[in-house]
């Protein structure tokens, strides 16, 4: 710590790192920041990105959101963590036993692929207790901000996180979000990146909801947003967002993942590099972008990359591979390249899959259409 590289320095070493790489990953536009507590430290928009004030849905990053919601109402005694979510959240059939930690820590049970209306039957669910994402989690703390507060889940956020921090170009209202010059999303077809005009569908029915995925915003809001936790819940104007006490709270009240060595709490999975220092992080990925961000407490340093495609056969992993690249280049290390070519690989048999089911789906319409020729000569 303390020896990061700064100013033409950083700026030098993330413009070579990124014009060699960022075509490797193949999508169409991105945004990438890294901040420290006084301010930006670099910037670049890159393809079709329109500008540094263009919002990007940044996925599942959505939750941290959510959790300083959450704290805010702890912090004026208006939501106890350890009472039941029910409490605030009227009309939704969750047991007692599920507390508002414990949706901020994914240890309620819910189940992974549920729905909010699927998760709230009324029955504990079998990772009850245990670390088990699920956006379900957080779209019920959404229903816990609106209960608690009165206001709905996007004005609360306006009004209370994203105004006081300046996030101007941020906002969890989908109509809204397209007021504000977003960045186009793609989605991906046969390997071709395609804007096609996808919404996600709205409700308690939806697979995530803006309180676990769907909250609109630029990288250089996002760059604001970091800067707060390196300042300690602190707005660059000074107005606090948060206490000192509640962003600690949020980076070390967590619980373990079974499945690995990191930590899951408060819209934050964190875990140690191999020297102890301390990495808190979140990715997100949604229908048509992908984004991923970063903070290093111990070197006052925050890193956030946008992309506006989303890409599951390979496209995504080396959107993540760049985003280590950028953190490597900019604590001073040597990142390396993105490997396009097992990725390739990866796509071509994704397609030749795809073509095979098309192949499989279509046969029965070609025989139908044969069998009254048969029938008529015989």
């Amino acid at each position: 710590a303390g020896l990061e590289p700064t100013g033409e320095d950083l700026a030098a070493r993330l413009d070579a790192y990124l014009s060699a790489n960022f075509p490797q990953v193949g999508m169409p536009g991105a945004a990438v920041a890294v901040v420290d507590a006084d301010g930006v430290r670099y910037l670049a928009t890159l393809g079709d990105c329109p500008g540094a004030d263009a919002p990007f849905v940044v996925g599942s990053l959505s939750k941290s959101f959510t959790a300083v919601a959450v704290m805010q109402l702890v912090e004026q005694g208006t939501v106890d963590l350890d009472a039941p979510a029910a409490r605030y959240a009227q009309g939704y059939d969750v047991p007692d036993e599920v507390t508002v930690r414990s949706l901020l820590n994914q240890t309620s049970g819910f189940g992974s692929r549920d729905s909010l209306s699927e998760a709230a039957d009324g029955r504990l669910g079998d990772t009850f207790g245990s670390f088990s994402y699920a956006n379900a989690n957080y779209d019920l703390l959404g229903r816990v901000v609106e209960g608690a507060s009165g206001d709905p889940y996007a004005r609360y956020l306006d009004e209370h996180v994203l105004g006081p921090l300046g996030m101007t170009a941020s906002t969890a209202d989908p109509v809204r979000a397209e007021t504000l010059g977003m960045a186009p999303g793609h989605r991906d077809w046969f390997g071709l990146h395609l804007a096609d005009g996808f919404r996600h569908a709205q409700g308690d029915d939806a697979w995530g909801g803006p309180a676990s995925g769907y909250v609109a915003s630029s990288v250089q809001d996002m760059a604001g947003y970091l800067r707060m936790y390196l300042n300690g819940g602190a707005a660059d104007g000074g107005g606090r967002v948060l206490s000192a006490d509640s962003v600690r709270r949020m980076f070390l009240d967590r619980v373990p993942d079974p499945e690995g060595d990191t930590y899951y709490g408060m819209g934050w999975t964190s875990f140690n590099w191999d020297d102890g220092e301390l990495v808190l992080s979140h990715d997100g990925q949604v229908e048509n972008y992908v984004a991923s961000m970063c903070l290093l407490p111990e070197r006052g340093i925050g890193v956030v990359v946008l992309a506006d495609a989303n890409d599951n056969a390979g496209g995504n992993s080396r959107f993540f591979d760049l985003v280590s690249g950028v953190v490597t280049a900019a604590v001073g290390g040597v990142p390396a390249p993105v490997d396009a070519q097992w990725t390739a690989l990866w796509r071509q048999r994704t397609d030749v899959l795809y073509a095979c089911a098309v192949l499989v789906c279509a046969a029965p319409l070609l025989l139908v259409r044969r069998w009254p020729r048969r029938l008529a000569s015989a």
